[in-house]
């Protein structure tokens, strides 16, 4: 569903698509699958969010997916998330 969404928006800018879990292969084949063929949709494979954030800034996406934020980190926080 999320590359459907990716693919919705095609014309109107470039998608940042942030996985923390899935290789580019993976979601290639997911798009083939799909029948998505979007030039707009970039991937990066990352979990450092400091890279992703210097990422975002650098591509100036109209829309970033991360897949998913509970594997990303920040070399600077040590403490684990708390339930609320």
């Amino acid at each position: 569903m999320i590359l459907q969404i990716c693919d919705k928006i095609k014309g109107e800018g470039n998608v940042l698509y942030v996985s923390g879990e899935e290789s580019a292969e993976q979601i290639k084949m997911r798009a083939d699958r799909l029948k998505i063929n979007n030039e707009n949709i970039m991937f990066l494979g990352e979990t450092d969010i400091d890279v992703v954030n210097q990422a975002i800034i650098d591509m100036n996406p109209k829309l970033v997916i991360i897949d998913s934020i509970q594997t990303m980190y920040a070399e600077d926080l040590t403490a684990a998330p708390r339930k609320c």
